[in-house]
């Protein structure tokens, strides 16, 4: 495995540092991920794009139950 040298600010790495432990990894790893998901993208799903689509275009029934007529008329 590659070693890289990054100067980021001391607040900033110690927020990382804090932020990793929290989630049970170290900050090494979140970097990794993160160049991992920006080099190497995955493909989000169908159903993961429809919920985004949907989300942004205020379509959420906001957890109250819709029937047939109102889903079709919301439009």
């Amino acid at each position: 495995m590659g070693r890289v040298t990054l100067d980021i600010d001391e607040a900033l790495v110690r927020d990382g540092l804090a932020y990793a432990q929290s989630q049970g990894t170290t900050l090494d790893q979140m970097v990794a991920e993160f160049i991992q998901e920006k080099v190497h993208p995955q493909p989000k799903s169908k159903f993961l794009e429809m919920l985004e689509f949907a989300n942004e275009r205020g379509f959420a029934s906001d957890g109250e139950r819709l029937t047939r007529n109102e889903i079709y008329n919301r439009h």
